[in-house]
């Protein structure tokens, strides 16, 4: 009996482990895992790198003052004088001025506050428009001046009556209407004897009447003396002649 119970149990045994085997065959269904997150996504093309975002805006600075009733008030932003002019509390003709400026100016004269008088009830559109042009006149004096910035000279013999000295004049003219120089008078002998020279100071102020594009008459207003007008003619952008004795004096600068 014992060697045939001992056959059973072998074969229990063997039958059990082929069974286990049998259930852990790669055919058995296996449990997913945990989902995996997703990958960064791919590069722009070419390796292209975003823009920068845009610098942010400086804040505005309150810098200008506005004059009323006698009193400076500010400092204030461009946006303020914007709202004020808006509610009709400023106009053209209020006077205005920051640190730099020499003088207290129109609103309606400074371009950096053009937004501003545009922002006055009815001056929308004024902006646009360009200021009223000079006349014709006007603009050939203007010329005509600009023409005459610098210095000029005259050298050489003037004649007067039955006497002809010699003379050296030195004047510059300004942008302001001023100009300063001197004047060197060398007379003949008399009698024998010849006078040392004479050198005098000029400075006064000067206005210009232009008679056509080469021509204009220069008043002069020198200090201690009357009015005096010289007619000259542009001969070149270095040469200008007194009309009444064909004298000429040359730009030196």
């Amino acid at each position: 009996m014992r060697p045939i119970l001992a056959l059973l149990a072998l074969l229990i045994c063997g039958l059990s482990a082929a069974g286990l085997a049998a259930d852990t065959s790669p055919s058995m269904p296996t449990i997913p895992g945990p989902a995996q997150p997703p990958g960064p996504p791919p590069p722009p093309p070419g390796g292209a790198i975003p823009p920068p975002l845009p610098a942010p805006q400086p804040a505005e600075t309150p810098e200008w003052f506005y004059g009323q009733n006698g009193q400076a008030l500010g400092p204030f932003t461009v946006s303020y004088l914007r709202d004020l002019a808006a509610r009709n509390e400023l106009s053209v003709d209020t006077p205005v001025w920051k640190q730099g400026m020499a003088a207290w100016a129109r609103l309606g004269d400074v371009a950096e506050l053009a937004s501003v008088v545009a922002a006055i009830p009815g001056n929308a559109n004024k902006g646009n428009q360009p200021p009223p042009p000079p006349d014709t006149q006007a603009l050939l004096n203007d010329a005509a001046r600009k023409f005459l910035l610098g210095t000029w000279r005259y050298d050489g013999p003037i004649t007067q009556g039955n006497i002809t000295a010699y003379v050296r004049i030195e004047i510059t003219y300004r942008p302001d209407g001023s100009y300063a120089g001197t004047q060197m008078i060398q007379m003949p002998p008399m009698g024998g004897v010849q006078p040392p020279p004479q050198t005098v100071g000029r400075s006064g102020r000067y206005s210009i009447t232009a008679i056509d594009q080469q021509q204009f008459v220069l008043t002069m207003n020198e200090v201690g003396s009357p009015p005096a007008q010289i007619s000259l003619k542009i001969v070149d952008q270095n040469t200008v002649e007194d009309t009444s004795n064909q004298l000429r004096s040359f730009r030196v600068r």
